[in-house]
């Protein structure tokens, strides 16, 4: 429910709004492998594959930490990409190190649950995780109304 709201916000703010996907596969090996593969859609399909090869993870991932039931390349081959090139991403430790580096930052920024959302201001600087149920629609673009409003340190 969350990923399809943050894609269609940045899609509809004609450049205004960007969004990264930052990695946290706090559900063990499938979560991790699910991580990697994202980033080697993005890496062979630029943005748009890791987006909707990430949508594919979301809609199939079965609930506990299970993940998806079909192999990680057959759901990059859905989308278009190279199934060889693919499966040779999945073995790449510049890769792993990608998803290890924003587990820590995550870890860093004290996400606890999902969904959780980092929104911040590019041009104040401002910004604010927001995670379970306060990741939501209104409190999204609540706090990038509230966030985009200089404080007092930086006027």
């Amino acid at each position: 429910e969350h990923f399809p709201f943050v894609k269609e916000l940045v899609e509809t703010s004609g450049g205004h709004i960007n969004a990264a996907i930052m990695h946290v596969p706090a559900h063990g090996e499938p979560s991790r492998n699910q991580a990697i593969a994202i980033e080697c859609a993005g890496q062979q399909g630029g943005s748009d594959a890791a987006w909707k090869y990430a949508d594919l993870v979301f809609k199939k991932t079965q609930s506990n930490g299970k993940g998806v039931s079909q192999s990680l390349a057959s759901l990059a081959s859905e989308i278009g990409l190279n199934n060889k090139a693919f499966s040779a991403c999945l073995d790449s430790p510049e890769v792993l190190d990608k998803v290890r580096t924003d587990l820590e930052q995550a870890v860093k920024l004290g996400v606890q649950q999902t969904p959780s959302t980092l929104v911040l201001d590019n041009e104040t600087g401002n910004s604010m995780v927001l995670q379970g149920a306060s990741a939501n629609r209104d409190t999204i673009l609540q706090t990038m109304t509230q966030l985009a409003k200089p404080t007092e340190a930086s006027k």
